[in-house]
């Protein structure tokens, strides 16, 4: 399954809000393949929030498994959020690599701080209405939200129930292959322990070089 950056969604970011360990387990289906997608709170300090995502694709020896971790700076509770680091480690590689900037800020998707909200009133402009929805976790009452850039929607379902990430469930369609993904919620998680540690990542310079190797970017 080709790399991709998925897209973060909270209703509000404080670090109160957010325990260390707890997130969600999604399926995801893209182009015919299908991977299982975590996403959980690797740390929680009173101005930052490190969220780690775990992605792992096919079987046995032709498995992948991919982890990014995104650190995530809260000024208050009416300023919009800011990514301060961004890390990426894949199976096979012992390198703990930085993200260049454009990997969430110029790549297929939606630019990540477009969601990145703390404010719940921002995301008002994106509300399509409140809806209860059918994913493998079950039926869940969530508000529906709608995001277009240019020819890229992204339709996503956000609710209470589903834990600190509220994530429920998201559609996304555009011209571009990579663009093309449903993710739907099968359960909560707790206790997961963070993979990434910050402090051994390697330069930005041997980052991207790793990265160019690994086919990762251009």
């Amino acid at each position: 399954m080709k790399f991709f950056i998925f897209l973060v969604l909270f209703t509000s970011l404080s670090s109160l809000a957010f325990e260390k360990g707890r997130g969600s387990e999604f399926n995801l289906t893209s182009n015919g393949q299908k991977a299982k997608l975590s996403i959980y709170v690797a740390e929680s300090k009173f101005s930052q929030v490190d969220i780690e995502m775990f992605m792992s694709a096919g079987a046995g020896i032709f498995s992948t498994n991919m982890w990014q971790q995104f650190s995530i700076g809260i000024k208050d509770t009416n300023s919009a959020v800011n990514i301060k680091n961004a890390l990426i480690k894949v199976s096979g590689e012992n390198s703990i690599m930085v993200m260049p900037d454009e990997f969430f800020t110029k790549s297929d998707h939606v630019d990540l701080r477009d969601f990145l909200v703390s404010n719940p009133k921002n995301l008002e402009k994106y509300k399509v209405g409140e809806e209860v929805i059918e994913v493998p976790a079950g039926k869940v009452k969530s508000t529906h939200y709608k995001k277009v850039s240019n020819d890229h929607q992204v339709d996503y379902w956000l609710s209470n129930q589903a834990g600190d990430i509220k994530l429920v469930k998201m559609i996304s369609k555009g011209k571009k292959t990579s663009q093309n993904y449903i993710i739907e919620l099968v359960s909560l998680l707790k206790n997961v322990k963070k993979h990434i540690d910050p402090n051994k990542s390697i330069t930005k310079e041997k980052s991207l070089q790793k990265l160019k190797s690994l086919g990762l970017v251009k």
